[in-house]
């Protein structure tokens, strides 16, 4: 994992950890977040997508097999 103190305080990374596992981790909505941190809906909006710049949260689509554009042409010659 990068060091991101050079960037933002200890406290800072700890407060990001923290909601974007609430939010990602634990499916909580960013309203609950909020009211439980004690912090406003809009704070909560904005420190995920800090959490995102930052590299802390990563988001990876994996297509299933079936949905894959060569298994679609492979699986139409078949029928077609």
């Amino acid at each position: 994992m990068e060091s991101y103190s050079t960037e933002i305080g200890t406290d800072q990374i700890r407060l990001l950890t923290k909601v974007a596992r609430m939010y990602h981790e634990r499916g909580m909505r960013q309203p609950q977040i909020a009211q439980q941190l004690h912090i406003s809906q809009p704070r909560v909006s904005r420190l995920l997508k800090r959490a995102v710049d930052l590299g802390i949260v990563r988001t990876t689509v994996i297509a299933p097999a079936a949905s894959t554009p060569s298994s679609r042409s492979r699986s139409s010659r078949r029928t077609g």
